[in-house]
């Protein structure tokens, strides 16, 4: 409802130029969606593989197997580390630590944007 209110005020404002109203349209809704969208939908697929290899890791503990090189305890079973590689827990890191970092950086670029748009609304053209 806030967007549609913010649309209805600027083409109030900008009823005589299109221009400005397709730009303003461009970077508060286009630009987010092309620069930020990415990165929070690979970060929450990054999280869901996390949690899916910790439950599948959970699941294993409690059935009683063992991973890779570990040999049967004789004082009983102990807790195990995740059943995953540690290459790939660090891949995964890497990937969500460069999300983030593309993600401020498309958020920068759609605030420089708007901001632009906004200081030259009045400038003739």
């Amino acid at each position: 409802m806030c967007v549609i209110f913010f649309a209805w005020c600027a083409a109030v404002a900008g009823r005589d130029s299109l221009d400005r109203i397709v730009a303003l349209v461009g970077c508060t809704c286009g630009a987010p969606l092309a620069l930020v969208l990415p990165y929070l939908l690979h970060s929450e697929v990054l999280r869901r593989e996390n949690r899916s290899a910790i439950r599948h890791a959970a699941q294993a503990r409690k059935a009683g197997a063992r991973g890779p090189g570990e040999e049967e305890d004789p004082e009983g079973p102990r807790p195990r580390q995740l059943a995953e590689a540690p290459e790939k827990t660090a891949e995964r890191y890497r990937n969500l630590c460069l999300n983030a970092f593309l993600l401020g950086i498309g958020a920068a670029a759609c605030l420089g944007v708007t901001g632009i748009v906004l200081y030259t609304w009045n400038d003739e053209a």
